[in-house]
């Protein structure tokens, strides 16, 4: 059984640091930079998961379904 043990305030500001970080880099990414506009959707996707913010996380993880559907039809 896998229980939740409560986040300490030290892991929760370094998750905000790295969902920050990845927000701005795939923000400054250019458009032929698919393999890593994606890993960084994923990133954002589990952090934001692992605050707690599970709408956002599926929203994330939907966008990034969505438009790996929409490029892989393009071909």
């Amino acid at each position: 059984m896998h229980t939740h043990m409560p986040k300490s305030e030290g892991i929760f500001n370094i998750l905000q640091q790295i969902l920050l970080f990845l927000v701005i880099c795939t923000e400054m990414m250019t458009s032929d930079k698919n393999a890593v506009w994606r890993d960084m959707e994923e990133g954002k996707s589990r952090c934001l998961l692992h605050l707690g913010r599970h709408q956002e996380a599926l929203d994330c993880a939907n966008h990034l379904v969505g438009n790996l559907f929409v490029k892989r039809n393009k071909k």
